[in-house]
């Protein structure tokens, strides 16, 4: 419930525990570029019903535990370039079901050990994962039933071990899914039912 005018900087933190920011807003950006969240097992950072006027950014961040945006509005963007490590014990690396963002989300380069949920997330830019590995083996390892994006969907080499699911998605633009791989042994790699784009559908 904390209220911060501007920015709230978490940058290079090292956090041991739950950090929880349930239903904060945020005027500005939230920064955890480099920043370590450690809470294995559990929550490492609790953000539900959080809301800020510009960007989360968790660049080159490592979270042992999972981080959730249940239902968080995100005024700009969500960043998660670089070498950003998500694991979780319980399942859940990322759980996004609901958000709302004005801008893109990028997880470019991303590496997901648990699902990565943007259920039902509505999207004002662009989707990036490029060069993304999400690893669920035999469950959902990216789970985005319903999402919503006003620009492209682009995983470009990314790698997924588990099920991809796009099922009822609405792409504004192009999917782009050039040298990817999509690996779910014994169950369904790459669902997509209903899902509907203003642009391409790539797979070369």
């Amino acid at each position: 419930g904390v209220r911060v005018n501007n920015i709230l900087s978490l940058q290079n933190v090292f956090a041991r525990g739950e950090l929880r920011l349930h239903n904060a807003e945020i005027g500005s950006d939230l920064d955890c570029e480099n920043g370590t969240f450690e809470n294995p097992g559990d929550i490492a950072i609790g953000a539900e019903g959080f809301k800020t006027g510009g960007s989360v950014r968790f660049r080159n961040a490592t979270a042992k535990g999972t981080i959730t945006l249940l239902g968080a509005e995100i005024g700009g963007a969500l960043i998660c370039d670089g070498i950003t490590t998500f694991e979780s014990q319980n399942g859940q690396a990322l759980f996004a079901k609901r958000l709302k963002t004005g801008g893109d989300v990028r997880l470019n380069n991303v590496k997901a050990k648990g699902e990565v949920n943007f259920l039902g997330a509505d999207i004002g830019g662009d989707l990036v994962c490029d060069g993304a590995a999400f690893e669920n083996a035999s469950k959902s390892a990216f789970n985005a039933d319903g999402l919503k994006v006003g620009g492209d969907a682009c995983f470009d080499k990314a790698k997924v071990t588990g099920e991809f699911r796009l099922l009822g998605a609405d792409i504004g633009g192009d999917l782009d899914c050039d040298g990817a791989a999509f690996e779910n042994e014994g169950g369904d790699a790459f669902s997509a039912d209903r899902m509907k784009t203003g642009g391409d559908a790539s797979f070369d």
